[in-house]
């Protein structure tokens, strides 16, 4: 596996962006190629809290999606090591993300991985990132004996999809709270797609333009230390 350094420079480094209704999905995409699919609703002790904000990985964009609502239990004492899981990705689109196309696909395989490590290692599901091609998920083990043979056993179901596999110790969680977790500025841009969210569904169908402010020039720096 490659070292990768992460340079965490947000990609919604706007001033001021001018929302009306719906506007946001048409910058960002149909937001069902990124949600959450029924992995991430595995029970693990907590409140689960899963989002999914942009960045800048490697001068690529990134998007990363995270179980904030760990936060509050991590780092967890029984589960020392970080294990990830790497799937090439057949068709992604030009910016490196999940296209339209393969995205119900990738969320079978997510699924599938998901549920039989989780069950069989009783590992706990942290995140994932989808960057330059590539889904990376991201699992915390206690005892990772024979985690990469039920990996194997997984994805011989997806005989056209690369993947790669590692593991390392961690005890401190860095690969959750310096690479997953979001930023302060990339947390207020969570909350602030969730104020224009819940305006939707609130069913507001004034034709008034929002204003949402965000900083720019936003960066923060830290290592992927789940690849080293």
């Amino acid at each position: 596996m490659k070292k990768k350094i992460i340079s965490g420079t947000t990609i919604l480094a706007l001033t001021t962006i001018v929302f009306t209704m719906g506007l946001f999905d048409k910058l960002f995409g149909k937001k069902n190629s990124e949600n959450p699919t029924t992995a991430s609703k595995v029970k693990v002790g907590h409140q689960e809290v899963w989002e999914f904000y942009f960045s800048n990985v490697n001068e690529k964009l990134g998007s990363l999606f995270v179980d904030l609502g760990l936060r509050k239990v991590a780092p967890m004492t029984d589960k020392p090591n970080v294990v990830w899981i790497s799937i090439k990705m057949n068709n992604p689109r030009e910016d490196g993300l999940s296209s339209q196309e393969e995205s119900e696909l990738l969320g079978d395989i997510e699924d599938a991985l998901v549920d039989k490590i989780n069950s069989k290692h009783n590992s706990i599901y942290v995140g994932r990132l989808t960057s330059a091609g590539d889904r990376d998920l991201y699992f915390y083990f206690g005892d990772t004996t024979l985690y990469d043979k039920t990996v194997s056993e997984v994805m011989v179901a997806y005989p056209k999809y690369r993947f790669d596999f590692g593991s390392k110790e961690d005890k401190e969680w860095g690969g959750y709270f310096d690479f997953l977790y979001p930023t302060p500025q990339q947390y207020q841009n969570i909350q602030n797609r969730r104020v224009i969210e819940q305006l939707e569904k609130g069913g507001d169908k004034k034709k008034e333009k929002y204003f949402i402010g965000f900083t720019s020039n936003q960066t923060a720096t830290g290592k992927n230390i789940c690849k080293k």
